[in-house]
């Protein structure tokens, strides 16, 4: 994958946690850490667009839809992309083919996008363009991550205007989220949404993107799909919590008399647990479902 670290290794590690000077992390920092990634999602993001340039988000000034003919902020000054780029002797990053993806949920933050790229061997550039999509809105998913999170996914809602993304990847950067997103273990589907209303910031459109959409489909409580309250829109129809409430409706779902720190620990900790609870949550989930969905096999 030109010089970047495999997709196999991508995947989290099972194994005991350790400090960046190599000692153990003892159980209590290990148990803190899991459920502030599990509560954090979908961790903090820019409200603006930025390159994402190994680890670092350097705001991203765009007036189309072109990210390199774009400008960078670099120490108070504004310059184009391609000379910051070749100030650093990356240039030929933005020579590469790439996709335009939609980034929703955790995919948008520059601490996620480290974790999935952060131990390339190669210079990491990602353009993240952050606009608005119309009819649609950004929603709880019937699965639990990893992690802990109750993922996200994407919604049809005729009257709303959501704050999303728009991630630029090259080939070898696009096979990774895929593995990240896990399409391999059907999680989450990807294809083409046409014929949308994509904004971004600086007034370029787009009327196509790629997509990753959650195959368990959107959470149901109380007869409604739930929104993330992090994620901004205009004209929401619908209730909106933020990770640790939604965590709490689906504990006392699944197990109400649980301790809620328990309970998404033991969803971490245990695989089989984490897909007995996604089962129930699929049983009333709502599919993704929406004419200008094109499904692609990969």
């Amino acid at each position: 994958m030109n010089g970047s670290k495999s997709a196999e290794s991508a995947a989290p590690a099972d194994g005991p946690l350790h400090n960046s000077d190599g000692t153990p992390v003892v159980l209590g920092e290990a148990r803190a850490e899991r459920l502030a990634r599990a509560h954090g999602y979908p961790y903090p993001y820019p409200e603006h667009s930025y390159l994402y340039l190994d680890g670092v988000p350097v705001p991203l000034r765009m007036t189309g839809t072109e990210p390199f003919a774009g400008e960078v902020e670099v120490d108070a000054e504004w310059m184009p992309v391609s000379e910051h780029l070749d100030r650093l002797g990356i240039r030929d990053a933005a020579l590469r083919p790439r996709t335009s993806v939609l980034a929703y949920g955790s995919n948008r933050s520059p601490s996620q996008l480290e974790r999935k790229y952060g131990h390339w061997r190669e210079p990491v550039v990602i353009p993240v363009a952050h606009g608005w999509l119309r009819g649609f809105d950004v929603v709880y998913a019937a699965r639990l991550a990893g992690y802990g999170s109750v993922a996200a996914t994407i919604a049809p809602a005729p009257h709303t205007v959501c704050e999303v993304s728009v991630l630029w990847l090259d080939e070898a950067q696009l096979d990774l989220m895929h593995v990240t997103e896990g399409l391999a273990q059907s999680v989450y589907g990807y294809g083409v949404l046409e014929d949308i209303e994509l904004t971004l910031d600086g007034g370029g459109r787009l009327d196509r993107v790629h997509t990753y959409v959650n195959l368990d489909g959107a959470l149901v409580h109380k007869g409604s799909a739930v929104a993330l309250a992090t994620v901004k829109a205009e004209g929401r129809a619908i209730p909106a919590l933020d990770q640790l409430s939604i965590l709490g409706r689906v504990r006392d779902r699944i197990e109400p008399d649980a301790d809620l720190e328990s309970f998404v620990l033991e969803h971490i900790e245990d695989a089989a647990i984490r897909e007995a609870r996604c089962r129930i949550l699929r049983e009333d989930a709502w599919k993704f479902d929406h004419p200008s969905f094109t499904p692609l096999d990969l």
